[in-house]
């Protein structure tokens, strides 16, 4: 740093990374409040010999320079904090006057937190210009994240036999053996003791807490965690505008395994994406894939992956604004804020998880996810990503913009007529008609939904079942059953989906993209009544102009099991 540098420096404010003193006659004792919040956030610089008066700083310099710099640097290296520091100190002499120059870095994970006089009560974090004294939580996070001992691979005692959603388990065993043919062999229970699910204790199997975060029933996950895993949220504004009146126009919060929670992130996230219309030149078919969808997965699954689930007081966070997205995680990097952006592999917070995704290709290799992101959200036509790693708040952000604002009439339209202010879609036709998933170069395993009737073709790429052509579906496959008789057509699982609150036939014309209300209502609306799978809201008068449907009890049951088991599969 050159003299003109320093000067910039003193003219400017006290911030995260640069803190004056005086310290012209002796070192005083507030410096290691800053050594400490340094050390625990991103590094710092501390300078002695300066004066603050007011909001200006001036150089009177440093008197007894050789005694000062010993007595500080020997306090920094003989005890006075409880790891050593390692500082580098520079002198500048400008006009006349001496000043002294300490860099102090960020120390690793496994030393945090610092903080003096062996007292752990005297760990401090920085926060914009001042040194702010660890909560007893912030201490905790700091000590979980220094411990060799992970808290997701702890084990519990719940019993087996309650612990885990089979459903779960069988469609991540389905992934896993699309990826590494073979290595799925025996039963779920021998499946999850192989790959380290299941620990061996006084000849008893235990579940650890990352089995019943990835597969765990909802008994077993609400007995390990009082928070949900994810919060997503449909925002009617920019990042940078006002809280609006209507917080949201949707949302949808998961508590629930985090197989679970990806797949019905995938399906929302499918549901509000604009689709491009383009034709492979390969397979000739259509693909739909958002062109947002991969730094989406990639940053959705790290919200799952390096979360600290320890911290039961946050949760992940995604919202989607009119000028872009934005990604909030309770867990910031795993290791040093320099590192962020380098080429290498580095640990994990929860590395069992990590393994699991990735052993199914829904994240890129350790250490080059966010430099991917940020290529790829640039090359779609995007401004840079922005990110935060909040050390002082053990928090990750990060901000997607898009080129433009995207306007909010695409998507929604309100109607006032319903109560709180609740957002319609108006916009589901791709959703509907078009509910090819992610081609086969995109990573398509996560993007079959358990409650979307999907037929896999010869070359990967998944049909709608109004899609499928019989050539293309492998003779081993299941097939669509009929939809004639009692079965229910896919129209009417849609509506029932749809109508689990009263909604009126424009509504539903508007979300299956029919046009003509008399035969919709003839022909899907009428039939459903017949089964009592549907409910008036006015059963009295069948013709009100404010009539509205919704889903019974009987059709909700009719959701879960919408077709017979076909003898193939």
């Amino acid at each position: 740093m050159d003299e003109q540098e320093l000067l910039q420096l003193i003219q400017g404010e006290e911030w995260t990374d640069l803190e004056f003193k005086e310290a012209s006659v002796e070192v005083p004792k507030s410096v290691y409040d800053t050594v400490s919040s340094f050390s625990n956030t991103k590094g710092g610089m501390i300078i002695f010999g300066i004066h603050k008066e007011g909001s200006t700083y001036s150089i009177i310099g440093v008197r007894n320079v050789d005694k000062i710099q010993s007595d500080f640097l020997n306090a920094l290296n003989g005890g006075k904090m409880n790891h050593q520091i390692a500082v580098k100190e520079d002198l500048k002499v400008i006009g006349g006057k001496t000043i002294l120059l300490f860099q102090i870095p960020e120390v690793d994970r496994e030393r945090k937190p610092v903080y003096s006089n062996g007292d752990i009560r005297q760990s401090f974090i920085r926060r914009g210009g001042c040194d702010h004294k660890c909560t007893q939580e912030e201490i905790h996070r700091f000590l979980r994240d220094a411990s060799s001992e992970r808290w997701e691979g702890e084990i519990v005692d719940i019993p087996i036999e309650k612990a885990f959603d089979k459903e779960a388990i069988g469609w991540y065993r389905k992934k896993f053996d699309e990826n590494t043919p073979g290595y799925t062999n025996g039963n779920d229970i021998d499946f999850l003791h192989e790959w380290g699910y299941l620990v061996s204790k006084d000849g008893r199997l235990y579940p650890n807490r990352a089995s019943i975060l990835l597969f765990g029933s909802n008994l077993a996950y609400h007995q390990l965690l009082s928070k949900p895993v994810l919060d997503m949220q449909w925002i009617p504004a920019g990042m940078k505008d006002k809280q609006p009146d209507v917080m949201w126009y949707d949302r949808i919060v998961f508590e629930e395994n985090l197989i679970n929670t990806w797949r019905g992130v995938v399906r929302k996230f499918v549901q509000y994406s604009p689709k491009p219309f383009k034709i492979d030149p390969h397979t000739m078919m259509r693909d739909d894939t958002p062109p947002e969808y991969r730094a989406f997965r990639e940053l959705t699954v790290n919200l799952l992956v390096h979360q600290d689930y320890a911290d039961q007081g946050r949760k992940a966070v995604i919202k989607f604004f009119k000028d872009g997205i934005l990604f909030w995680n309770p867990g910031d990097v795993f290791g040093r804020y320099d590192d962020l952006l380098e080429p290498e592999e580095r640990e994990v917070r929860n590395p069992k998880i990590a393994d699991t995704f990735r052993r199914i290709a829904l994240c890129e290799r350790a250490g080059t996810g966010l430099r991917m992101v940020m290529k790829n959200w640039t090359q779609i036509g995007n401004p840079k990503p922005v990110y935060d790693d909040n050390k002082a708040n053990k928090s990750f952000e990060i901000r997607l913009p898009y080129s433009s604002t995207m306007s909010l009439d695409r998507f929604v339209t309100h109607n006032a007529s319903v109560k709180k202010s609740s957002w319609e879609i108006t916009q589901l036709n791709d959703q509907r008609k078009e509910k090819s998933v992610l081609s086969n170069d995109q990573d398509q395993t996560e993007n079959v939904p358990s409650d979307q009737i999907l037929v896999p073709s010869k070359k990967g790429v998944v049909l709608s079942s109004d899609q499928v052509q019989t050539e293309n579906v492998p003779s081993n496959q299941v097939d669509v059953p009929s939809m004639k008789g009692s079965v229910l057509s896919k129209d009417d699982l849609e509506i029932l989906t749809f109508c689990k609150e009263y909604r009126s036939l424009k509504e539903i014309s508007i979300f299956l993209d029919q046009k003509n209300l008399h035969r919709l209502r003839k022909t899907l609306i009428d039939p459903l009544l017949v089964k009592s799978y549907l409910e008036r809201k006015y059963p009295e008068s069948p013709r009100s102009p404010h009539q509205k449907y919704k889903t019974s009890v009987l059709g909700l049951s009719q959701i879960k099991h919408p077709y017979p088991v076909s003898s193939g599969s």
